[in-house]
């Protein structure tokens, strides 16, 4: 009598057990690994292509080359309704756009000019990179009514959306893969105002070792990208002045 007591006891007390057991288990494994951040500062001074022929990158791809890294951007989306292509072939109409001012650069979140940067992740275990960002362009008051006509109807080709007190603007997502810019590189065309770039580094750390520490450097990689002579002007968000925009 006294037996079958004891035996879905000593059960109760074993499941009680392994799931204990379980439990330790799944918790070292969830501390032996874990995701640490870091932040790091880069400005976009230039925009290139990779070769159609590179045998080291993405080929035929667009580039934002940095002072620090270079970012080949894989895949892009507008903050539209209209159909659109996950590639980065539609940014380049943007980039040659010609233009009587300039476009700020800011986070979606942001007020172009607030005082930020532009925003982008890295991760440091695949060397892969992503962000969200917007163009702002306000209407020069100075042009005449037909040359201001011609803008807004360049604007409307490249789907930038118009916003309550009338200024224009497009938001839009890019990712990519991302490599260190040899020290032997020097890029032909160069923005007269370099884009800020913030970088938030996320890499995965097992006991306390990073498992990918370093970026990417193709050797190659000096003589694959062709940087290109860009039309369109860009401002970086700027540290400090009042902005003529309003928010998104």
């Amino acid at each position: 009598m006294k037996l079958s007591y004891t035996i879905p006891a000593v059960l109760a007390a074993f499941s009680l057990s392994s799931c204990s057991t379980f439990m330790a288990v799944e918790h070292l494994r969830g501390s032996a690994e874990k995701t640490k951040t870091s932040q790091e500062t880069d400005a976009v001074i230039a925009f290139g292509r990779t070769k159609a022929d590179s045998q080291t990158m993405p080929k035929n791809e667009l580039v934002m080359l940095g002072d620090r890294y270079i970012y080949v951007i894989t895949s892009s989306r507008f903050n539209t309704q209209a159909p659109q292509s996950e590639g980065s072939e539609k940014l380049e109409p943007i980039l040659n756009v010609k233009l009587s001012r300039a476009f700020v650069v800011h986070h979606p979140a942001l007020k172009p000019m607030a005082g930020s940067t532009f925003p982008l992740e890295y991760n440091l275990d695949n060397h892969t990179f992503k962000g969200d960002f917007c163009l702002s362009y306000i209407e020069n008051t100075e042009l005449s009514a037909a040359e201001r006509a011609g803008e807004q109807k360049k604007l409307d080709a490249l789907q930038f959306q118009k916003s309550l007190d009338g200024h224009r603007y497009l938001c839009m997502s890019v990712g990519g893969q991302m490599y260190a810019k040899p020290k032997n590189m020097d890029y032909q065309y160069r923005f007269e105002t370099p884009i800020p770039v913030a970088l938030t580094v996320k890499k995965t750390v097992r006991r306390n070792k990073i498992v990918q520490g370093a970026v990417l450097l193709p050797w190659a990689v000096a003589t694959d990208i062709v940087t290109l002579p860009i039309q369109a002007l860009f401002l970086g968000v700027l540290a400090s002045g009042s902005s003529p925009f309003t928010s998104p």
